[in-house]
């Protein structure tokens, strides 16, 4: 009996120690977890800011493995469009392992004019601390009203020029952009509307979708 007793007295003694030591490992992952959730919460994104612009002074952006019709080339004038353009698109960061991070989760609206005077703010969003190798613009439409200074082989363009796509144009340009944490960067859009107007068939209004997403350029500012 008495040796029972002390059997049960030493498993008792066993079970304590155990849950003792169970309480201070959970304790101390509870810490770990903390500090990583800190960190987590403080160091792993930045912040990108996109803006638009209908012909940006000096961006370029015309890849020149697509020729593009310029007036020189047309029509020997140096036309000087003026007009809106409304757009509608998605907007996603293409990441350097192959991910994309998109940066609206509903189509994003802006209206611009067409000689790049005033830029518009398109999304600001939040995007994960890591190395960007290009941008990605899915167009959803793509509307642009001439109100004067174009003029294509002679013939003055006003009103509805239309850039054709069926269903969306999805446009992906090249990006070197490094994203720290809690770094924000700006990134700037530029249509180059000047350039693909240039573009224009004077009998149906019509601009190559081709064209028009050759001639887009994005600048790191």
């Amino acid at each position: 009996m008495m040796h029972r007793r002390r059997h049960r007295t030493h498993r008792t003694h066993t079970a304590g120690t155990l849950l003792l030591a169970g309480g201070l490992l959970a304790s101390l992952l509870a810490f770990v977890a903390g500090c990583g959730g800190n960190l987590t919460a403080g160091g792993l994104s930045g912040q990108a800011d996109v803006a638009f612009s209908g012909d940006a002074a000096g961006t370029g952006g015309a890849d020149a493995r697509v020729p593009l019709v310029r007036a020189a080339e047309r029509s020997g004038r140096d036309n000087d469009p003026e007009g809106e353009i409304k757009l509608e698109f998605l907007l996603f960061l293409e990441a350097a392992d192959g991910s994309s991070v998109p940066l609206s989760d509903t189509l994003i609206e802006v209206e611009l004019d067409v000689e790049g005077d005033i830029e518009a703010d398109a999304v600001s969003r939040q995007v994960p601390a890591t190395r960007y190798t290009g941008l990605r613009i899915v167009f959803d439409e793509i509307e642009v009203e001439i109100d004067a200074g174009l003029v294509i082989d002679g013939v003055p363009i006003l009103g509805a020029v239309d850039v054709e796509i069926e269903g969306s144009l999805p446009v992906i340009k090249p990006l070197d952009l490094e994203v720290d944490a809690d770094q924000r960067v700006a990134l700037l859009v530029d249509l180059n509307a000047a350039t693909w107007l240039e573009a224009v068939d004077p009998d149906t209004h019509v601009v190559d979708p081709a064209v028009f997403a050759n001639a887009i350029g994005v600048v790191v500012r």
